[in-house]
């Protein structure tokens, strides 16, 4: 495919990151048939088959955030209860020195592509207490800002203990004050993720970006609400799902399974928005789909 092609000339100018964006569910669907993707699950294949008794798949490689080469492993077990027994790869392949999982490091490659070539840009993550922020912060230093959703009791903008509370639905900064933005797997936790879109694209400079990921299921064509919040009470539409552990543990609660009615949900706000397949077996980023949503602001 033509669009393969140039994307595999652009990023290897810049690394070994295959990355190529697409509008729409057919042309996912066509980039998926490309033969570079369907090589990459038959290399996935090879390496779950191998040592198949094993409960660790691990594999080396050069690690982005760490800037030097490393082992990434990834639990063939879930982690938790609530979690598929199928093997995560998206959330797994944890970096053995600096603990970050796949789409965590190949985040840090993608922020890092998108500052390039801005002047004295600003940047804010919809994360604060991770590994990802002190990356940014050792990074980009004072241009860094990170928050955490603290609590419905306290006001947006309020520093306790050193951490920013933001609530994405209700953002605290002015107007235009971002170059990029970076929010990974918090949109599937937010009651009414169009307001927060809202207010992301608000915040974001003309000519600025924001890097979204989310648990994506491509096959769908619609978004599922599975929970709500009613004055103060959860709702549940569908089975409670939480990623980390459920209630009495530390869980946080699926409001949302996003399909393809999200990239509708993100052009009412957004310039320009596309959902950007990739992959690097130099970087370890590994695994089917991988994908993220990249959207500007004119």
């Amino acid at each position: 495919m033509q669009a393969v092609s140039a994307a595999r000339a652009w990023s290897d100018e810049l690394g070994a990151m295959l990355a190529v964006p697409c509008g729409d569910r057919e042309a996912f669907d066509a980039l998926r048939s490309a033969p570079v993707f369907v090589h990459h699950r038959e290399l996935l294949k090879h390496i779950t088959n191998t040592r198949a008794g094993d409960d660790l798949i691990s594999v080396d490689g050069f690690c982005w955030a760490c800037n030097r080469t490393s082992m990434f492993h990834l639990n063939r077990r879930p982690m938790f209860r609530s979690e598929s027994p199928v093997a995560n790869w998206r959330d797994g392949l944890y970096c053995e020195r600096c603990g970050m999982s796949n789409r965590v490091r190949s985040m840090c490659w993608f922020t890092d592509d998108a500052m390039r070539g801005r002047r004295r840009p600003m940047i804010y993550a919809t994360e604060r207490k991770t590994a990802f922020y002190e990356w940014l912060a050792g990074r980009y230093g004072d241009s860094t800002v990170g928050s955490e959703f603290l609590g419905e009791d306290v006001a947006p903008g309020t520093v306790a203990n050193g951490v920013r509370h933001e609530n994405v639905e209700e953002l605290s900064f002015s107007d235009a004050v971002f170059d990029v933005i970076v929010s990974m797997d918090v949109l599937e936790h937010v009651n009414e993720p169009r307001r927060a879109i809202h207010q992301l694209r608000r915040v974001l400079k003309p000519g600025g970006a924001l890097l979204l990921s989310v648990p994506f299921v491509n096959d769908a064509s619609r978004n599922i609400r599975r929970a709500e919040l009613r004055s103060g009470t959860v709702v549940h539409h569908e089975p409670p799902m939480y990623h980390g552990y459920p209630p009495p543990g530390q869980g946080w609660l699926v409001f949302w399974d996003y399909g393809w009615e999200l990239v509708d949900d993100l052009r009412g706000e957004f310039d320009s928005v596309e959902l950007v397949l990739y992959q690097s077996c130099q970087y370890g980023n590994l695994g089917p789909n991988l994908s993220f949503f990249r959207c500007g602001r004119a």
